[in-house]
């Protein structure tokens, strides 16, 4: 038996399935602000912004890098899609990768010479995919966000009749540093598991070469922060950066053999400084890293935390139209005093910064009706638990194969405090996920 160990990015919301051995990408998100219209623009050379893509399964596969424009439920609000995908020329854009190892690949953004553009911004996916035959395709996409200047450059006149400049001529380009976030899925206690990503350098030429890597406590809306950072840790803690190096920074997870780490949602960060700097100095780069816990149901015991849920994901396959199902959700007040619990169902964010996201391979639910809830408020006495019954119906008109759901049942009580369930609902022609 095969344990899903799902890896999610800054753009987890639209990644495609990835496993325990699969696809990790860098950089999940990055914004390129300040662009001329009739300019040409380098990522790697520079902004030192490379995509590197690692093969983290067990086998070889054959890779493909393209640039394409976001679908309606990938698109971040504030910003359009890509006029044509072909602004971004990606230099190699297919390749054969074997076990553990890691390609990179330069970016350039070219804009078009033309004073429509001035003023826009405009988002385009870099999707990373397997091709072939085999059952199995991996896939992870990263949203790369052009932000084009509102003023016409001097050289964007000349663009008009010539052909952009070359990366070295081009003009300084403003990047903001967003955080990265990783979603690891189905992890079991009392197993150890190692994990390599690459890092690329956070700095800009000619500043800071050397940093250092430490692990944090972290919040993050429905995540607890880990209760006990040592159980994760760095095999190299600091790491010393040419211009073009990409680093792979290995991580080892140690969960407890506990089963209240069941069912869990967890939250840490790894954060980058430059080791010449005081400690006191700010965060060069953060990946924030969301941990879910393998899912079990009927444990003996209480899970973890002041409110604990079980089971941490209901998934549903194969759920005919015109059909329901139902499944229960128990909630556990881990507390000495009652607390009054507020239950609701939310879509998964398009955006993960703002809220809980998609798992990979899903989609919105197309109508939060289909699910209905026998009670959404409950009062639990002190160390006691209820539940909810989740009852599940799939219109008629929903036929097809291959649509995976996902909403989010929340459950919040007075004090603030939130946990949730994941309620996945899949109508499959090929099973995915190895299990």
């Amino acid at each position: 038996m095969f344990n899903r160990f799902v890896i999610f990015l800054s753009i987890l919301l639209f990644s495609s399935l990835v496993h325990a051995g699969g696809l990790s990408v860098s950089p999940g998100e990055v914004v390129i602000e300040n662009l001329s219209i009739g300019q040409s623009y380098n990522l790697t050379k520079e902004k030192r912004i490379p995509v590197s893509v690692t093969n983290t399964s067990d086998w070889p596969v054959e890779l493909k890098i393209e640039a394409i424009v976001p679908t309606p439920d990938e698109k971040r609000e504030g910003y359009a899609p890509i006029p044509d995908p072909s602004w971004l020329t990606i230099d190699r854009n297919q390749f054969s990768l074997e076990p553990g190892r890691s390609i990179s690949t330069e970016v350039t953004i070219s804009i078009p010479a033309d004073e429509q553009y001035l003023g826009k911004k405009y988002q385009a996916i870099v999707w990373s995919h397997t091709v072939g035959a085999g059952m199995i395709q991996l896939g992870l996409k990263s949203r790369v966000l052009i932000e084009i200047s509102d003023e016409r450059s001097e050289t964007a006149a000349e663009a008009e009749t010539e052909i952009a400049a070359e990366p070295e001529a081009a003009e300084e380009i403003e990047t903001t540093p967003l955080p990265m976030v990783y979603l690891f899925q189905d992890i079991p206690a009392g197993k150890s598991y190692k994990l390599d990503f690459p890092f690329g350098n956070p700095g800009q030429p000619d500043t800071y070469s050397t940093y250092s890597l430490s692990i944090e406590k972290a919040g993050f809306t429905g995540y607890h922060s880990l209760p006990d950072t040592n159980w994760v840790f760095l095999e190299k803690s600091r790491f010393d950066f040419d211009p073009d190096t990409i680093n792979m920074v290995k991580l080892n997870f140690n969960i407890p053999a506990d089963k209240a780490y069941y069912n869990q949602h967890w939250v840490f960060d790894l954060k980058a400084r430059p080791t010449a700097m005081e400690d006191t100095s700010p965060v060069v780069v953060t990946h924030r890293l969301l941990l879910e816990t393998e899912v079990r149901e009927k444990l003996l015991g209480r899970p973890a935390g002041l409110m604990g849920v079980e089971p941490g994901r209901i998934v549903l396959d194969n759920v005919l139209p015109g059909t329901s199902r139902t499944a229960t959700l128990s909630v556990y007040n881990n507390d000495t005093g009652a607390h009054d619990y507020q239950i609701t169902l939310v879509i998964p964010q398009a955006d993960e910064k703002e809220g809980i996201a998609f798992s990979p391979g899903y989609q919105a639910i197309p109508d939060l009706a289909w699910i209905a809830l026998d009670q959404e408020e409950m009062n639990i006495e002190g160390n006691g638990s209820k539940t909810v019954t989740v009852k599940v119906t799939v219109p008629e008109d929903k036929s097809g194969t291959n649509q995976w759901w996902e909403a989010i049942l929340m459950v919040e009580n007075e004090t603030g405090e939130v946990n949730f369930s994941r309620i996945q609902i899949r109508r499959n022609s090929l099973q995915w996920e190895l299990r």
